[in-house]
């Protein structure tokens, strides 16, 4: 949070430094009395269902919106959000050019994928998106935005049958039963930091396909800011990750091999 966070910004980082930005707290609990210092015109929150962040900012008479772009369930969905934040800077025709340039480069690399199967004969890959913290598992619905964009480039998600827009918990042996031959892992935090921690949680994760051919991967730290500013690069580096062969010179930006 603030400047006790690991940014990726520079600028934000040497605004924090300079003064120029101030850290209210965590989103969850901020700290009501710094905020109302502040005098904002406007405050953007994330919101869910008796949230109490919204109920004290009425409270307070402080005025806010709602960005609700986590709720997407397509990576252009969540960055379209681009132009509901342009629109409160009087930046509405920047936001929509951007967002159109994103959109274009998206399925040019989903276009290459399926044209370069069809004429490479190349097969689907198999792919499991996860994360395990003591023994739980949980992995991404199969309406997610993770499961959609595993979709568009003809992939096969391992998990598809579950009709979730977000995470889902599974156990441990379904979690094994599906993922076994999975063709790609993909370790959904960046606090996995190796193949010894990941199969320190699940044992069985040392006789998966992916482990023995080399194609486990994590995320890397600066997903959580970079990687969704950057929604091509983000699907870029999927795209990758899922057929290295026909993206042989792209080095990943976003995600880590194990």
């Amino acid at each position: 949070m603030g400047p006790l966070y690991q940014w990726f910004f520079p600028e934000v980082e040497r605004r924090f430094a300079e003064g120029k930005l101030v850290d209210v707290g965590a989103a969850w609990s901020p700290d009501y009395e710094k905020l109302i210092e502040l005098k904002p015109d406007l405050v953007m929150i994330y919101t869910f269902e008796g949230d109490p962040v919204r109920s004290k900012l009425e409270e307070l008479k402080v005025p806010y919106v709602v960005n609700s772009e986590y709720l997407e369930n397509t990576l252009l969905g969540r960055f379209e959000w681009v132009k509901f934040v342009a629109a409160f800077f009087g930046l509405d025709e920047v936001g929509a050019r951007v967002f159109r340039l994103v959109e274009l480069r998206y399925h040019l690399i989903s276009t290459k994928v399926s044209a370069s199967m069809a004429t490479l004969n190349i097969k689907p890959v198999k792919v499991a998106w996860f994360s395990v913290y003591k023994g739980t598992v949980y992995v991404a619905g199969g309406l997610s935005y993770v499961a959609n964009s595993i979709y568009d480039l003809n992939a096969v998600y391992a998990f598809s049958d579950l009709k979730a827009t977000g995470g889902r918990q599974v156990s441990l042996e379904e979690f094994v039963a599906r993922a076994r031959d999975a063709d790609v892992l993909v370790v959904s935090t960046d606090l996995i930091q190796s193949l010894e921690a990941l199969t320190d949680e699940i044992p069985q994760v040392a006789e998966f396909k992916a482990v023995r051919e080399g194609r486990v991967y994590r995320f890397n730290s600066n997903i959580y800011q970079l990687g969704y500013m950057d929604t091509e690069g983000w699907f870029l580096d999927l795209a990758s990750m899922l057929y290295p062969e026909l993206f042989p010179d792209h080095t990943l930006s976003y995600f880590v091999a194990l």
